[in-house]
């Protein structure tokens, strides 16, 4: 039982230190105060939604993303969501009235996602990038 925390404890280390320097190049550039002043200005924020499979969601469930974009429309701010994917893993959302674009990949561990978070920033240069990762590691 020790050792098994033990483990736990020192993955959770490795998967910190592997996402510090993409985290701290993220805060370095303030995206937040500048979605959150672009928001309070009337105007559209790029958010990229970015995970692995609770991000992507199924086709019996739209994941978070539909909940989330239902908010933002509620409160009056303008968003659009950002990334490669459109669909869910294995069918279409089942309620696919909400911007469906992420970057939320099904069985990919947080270092492959990491790999290619460079390059989906650049394509799609969002303000704000929602990140839940970890669930696959």
């Amino acid at each position: 039982m020790r050792l098994s925390s033990m483990l736990r404890g020192l993955a959770l280390l490795a998967l910190l230190l592997l996402i510090a320097p993409t985290l701290s190049q993220i805060a370095s550039l303030d995206f937040i105060g500048d979605a959150r002043a672009l928001a309070q200005s009337g105007g559209i924020t790029t958010i990229m939604p970015l995970g692995n499979s609770i991000t992507q969601g199924s086709g019996q469930q739209n994941s978070y993303r539909r909940a989330l974009w239902q908010l933002i429309q509620a409160g009056g701010y303008g968003a659009d969501f950002v990334g490669s994917q459109s669909s869910n893993f294995s069918a279409p959302p089942p309620n696919p009235d909400f911007d469906l674009n992420h970057e939320g990949h099904w069985g990919w561990r947080a270092d492959q996602i990491l790999a290619q978070l460079p390059g989906w920033a650049a394509t799609y240069q969002p303000q704000v990038v929602l990140i839940h990762l970890g669930t696959n590691d």
